[in-house]
């Protein structure tokens, strides 16, 4: 058991300073009875019910490195370049207060050179399919309106695990586990609704070239309206970020150091939900990475450099399309 615990660490913790144990795909999708994408809803469910959703995700190089090359700005390589992510959901009401939700993602398809690929032009690429670390989660109703009533607002209380069981070869894994605690809030007038989620998520730090991918803050907003009554035809905006909680400062092999910045995954999303029967219900959703991150480099002469980036896990671009299903 030793043993096999410190294979595990040296996994996560290579010489090379490319640790595989991130997660290509940062945006954790909602449990069933959610308005939006990412936002969890913060009302309950009546006793006993079973909600069941799938969702297909495309992302466009969610994680990139800029290396050194003989070309003066460097060369890029797509350590993730394209990938189609599928996630199963489940949501049970134990109680009007209390539920319990799992997520089971995994990569159907994923093309690129993986960390390997990097320092070596010889390594094979990655794996062309992963199973990614399952999600279990449970929430708390502190607050919420009649269950008759559709306007007022909501608060809910969540806790969310991932559990190391996904692929770290093919990034699709953190590698030990994740706890994601949260306040969900949710509010609702007539066409017009809002959610709101703070929280973060907690977990060991790796390096990832110059980042340092460790705890993270969580934060996301969203806003919706009904363009036709009952949920027939909706339209949401949404934005997710994870700013990181853990220090960016380190010295590089060259000689040069990094005295700080900003590592911060972060996405906004549009889409278009539709309620097509009793209790099924589409969403098409799409949109872009917010390049948030940066990084500030002393060369040896003293020279500062800052670059803005996107931060790994945040695609150039993603469609998401998810069918959700809670009897009603």
């Amino acid at each position: 058991m030793a043993v096999t615990s410190a294979a595990r660490a040296v996994d996560c913790a290579p010489a090379t300073g490319l640790s595989p144990c991130i997660d290509a795909d940062g945006l954790w999708l909602a449990p069933d009875g959610a308005r939006f994408l990412s936002l969890p809803s913060a009302r309950g469910a009546p006793p006993g019910t079973l909600a069941s959703g799938f969702a297909l995700s495309f992302l466009s190089r969610p994680v990139t490195l800029r290396v050194s090359s003989p070309d003066p700005d460097g060369r890029t390589v797509p350590v993730v370049e394209r990938l189609l992510d599928a996630t199963i959901l489940e949501r049970y009401a134990v109680s009007r207060s209390v539920d319990v939700d799992v997520a089971l993602p995994f990569a159907l398809y994923q093309t690129g050179a993986g960390v390997e690929g990097v320092t070596s032009q010889s390594a094979p690429p990655i794996a062309r399919t992963a199973a990614r670390d399952p999600r279990l989660g449970a929430g708390y109703v502190l607050v919420e309106p009649a269950p008759h009533e559709r306007d007022g607002v909501a608060l809910k209380a969540r806790l969310e695990l991932s559990l190391p069981f996904g692929d770290r070869r093919a990034l699709a894994s953190e590698g030990a586990i994740l706890a994601a605690p949260s306040l969900a809030l949710e509010s609702s007038l007539g066409p017009i609704h809002g959610s709101a989620m703070a929280g973060a998520r907690l977990r060991r730090a790796v390096r990832f070239a110059t980042a340092h991918h460790g705890s993270q803050a969580l934060l996301a907003l969203g806003g919706g309206f009904d363009v036709l009554p009952r949920a027939l035809l909706s339209l949401e905006l949404e934005a997710w970020m994870l700013p990181s909680l853990t220090s960016q400062a380190d010295s590089l092999p060259s000689g040069a150091r990094v005295e700080g910045g900003l590592l911060v995954q972060a996405e906004w999303l549009a889409s278009l939900r539709s309620r097509v029967g009793d209790g099924l219900e589409l969403s098409l959703g799409g949109g872009t990475a917010l390049p948030l991150s940066s990084v500030r480099r002393v060369d040896t002469r003293g020279d500062r450099d800052t670059e803005r980036f996107p931060a790994p896990g945040s695609p150039e671009y993603r469609l998401t399309f998810l069918v959700r299903y809670a009897p009603r």
